[in-house]
């Protein structure tokens, strides 16, 4: 099986080298990317389409999408950009987007009142 790891807003791919070397131990396949904005790619601009994309760039068929914090808005992009790409997807302390709310008011947890949703 292969993994494919998001990091979170404050990380790059290396967050994930422990838990890539535990599941490679197990006979699996991990890659983590970097953001736009982040690690090897920190001079980059960071947006939602150019985030999206660098995750779609390395997905193969059959990808499970392991995203953390912030990155479960990323990783949901990418898995909604490539659906026949991801078998799963997976949030580990992941910020979850919602039908109908803006990114500032996901990550507020509030709605366009100011009212905590």
């Amino acid at each position: 099986m292969r993994f494919v790891f998001v990091h979170g807003g404050f990380h790059a791919g290396w967050c994930w080298e422990h838990t890539i070397a535990a599941i490679e131990g197990l006979g699996h396949e991990g890659v983590a990317v970097d953001l736009p904005g982040h690690g090897l790619r920190v001079d980059e601009e960071s947006t939602l389409a150019n985030r999206r994309d660098a995750i779609v760039s390395v997905l193969q068929p059959g990808d499970v999408l392991v995203s953390h914090s912030g990155g479960g808005f990323d990783a949901t992009l990418a898995a909604d950009a490539a659906a026949d790409l991801v078998s799963h997807i997976t949030y580990v302390a992941a910020a979850l987007p919602r039908e109908g709310r803006t990114y500032p008011e996901a990550m507020a947890m509030r709605d366009s009142e100011g009212r905590r949703v």
